[in-house]
């Protein structure tokens, strides 16, 4: 993908980027050291974070499963957890045409409403 500066032929070796170009451009931009790996994690968790398609990601980080992606990612996709919760509470909230007066636990027990009325 990246030829070397001495021979097109030959790929870059790593340690070049890392020492010639990389450290030089965090030095210059005031940053904190991170391995050149980060920019990698960085695209695909703004991805995510932006609403992409896990399929999508897993495709530009050349992933071999979207297992892996989402393993790897999935906790920087938005709305993940609101979900679960939006589901759990669908199905324990009692259907609006029940009166207050006829809610009951599952055991059959009355609820502390019923209780007081």
């Amino acid at each position: 993908m990246f030829p070397a500066p001495t021979d097109a032929i030959k790929p870059v070796n790593p340690a070049f980027i890392r020492m010639k170009l990389w450290y030089k451009l965090v030095t210059r931009a005031g940053l904190r050291f991170l391995p050149l790996h980060s920019l990698r994690h960085t695209y695909a968790s703004l991805l995510l974070q932006d609403r992409e398609s896990p399929a999508y990601v897993k495709a530009q980080l050349g992933h071999s499963s979207i297992q892996l992606t989402v393993d790897r990612y999935g906790h920087f996709i938005p709305g993940t957890n609101r979900a679960a919760v939006d589901r759990l509470a669908k199905i324990t909230t009692p259907e609006p045409s029940e009166s207050a007066s006829n809610h009951s636990n599952f055991d059959g027990t009355k609820t502390a409403t019923t209780l007081v009325e």
